[in-house]
């Protein structure tokens, strides 16, 4: 009994080992489309974005995205304040996947879509405007992903409000 139980446990602990390569893919949306779909050829705004030093993470999505053209002057007329990053809660722990992978080592791949909530203020004068965007992406758990080298995170949000945002 004991040496099943000690297999079991080095099937448990390389799963958990192998499991650990992943990779993240944009998962694109229809439904959400703003206002500015409808200037799909016009020149982007040009922006400031106020708190770009406090939030960088947010602030390279934003800038990957390539939604707008940024300023580095304060004197711009449309500025940009950006709002943390909000994941949705995952439960992954809930899935039927996990035995799966427990029993494949690794080897057949597994997805699991996370969510997020990207917002931020548009101010122009005294207009102030709110966008938000619910950003979801796949993360891909399988061994397979370790030999590759999209494992970004912030380029599949900006993927994904691109899609949304400036589609």
């Amino acid at each position: 009994m004991l040496p099943v139980f000690k297999k079991m446990a080095v099937v448990a602990l390389l799963t958990l080992v192998l499991e650990s390569c992943y990779s993240y893919r944009q998962i694109r949306q229809q439904g959400f489309i703003s206002e500015q779909s409808n200037h799909r050829g016009a020149m982007p705004l040009t922006v400031y974005v106020v708190n770009s030093e406090e939030l960088p993470y947010e602030y390279s999505i934003l800038k990957k995205a390539g939604l707008y053209t940024f300023a580095s002057d304060s004197v711009c007329d449309q500025k940009i304040q950006l709002l943390p990053l909000e994941q949705y809660p995952v439960f992954m722990c809930l899935t039927a996947s996990l035995p799966v992978t427990v029993l494949t080592l690794g080897q057949l791949p597994i997805r699991f879509e996370k969510k997020y909530a990207f917002h931020y203020y548009l101010v122009n004068d005294s207009i102030t405007t709110k966008k938000e965007y619910e950003l979801s992406i796949n993360r891909q758990v399988w061994f397979w992903d370790m030999f590759t080298f999209k494992k970004s995170r912030r380029n599949a949000l900006a993927g994904n409000l691109y899609n949304i945002a400036g589609n």
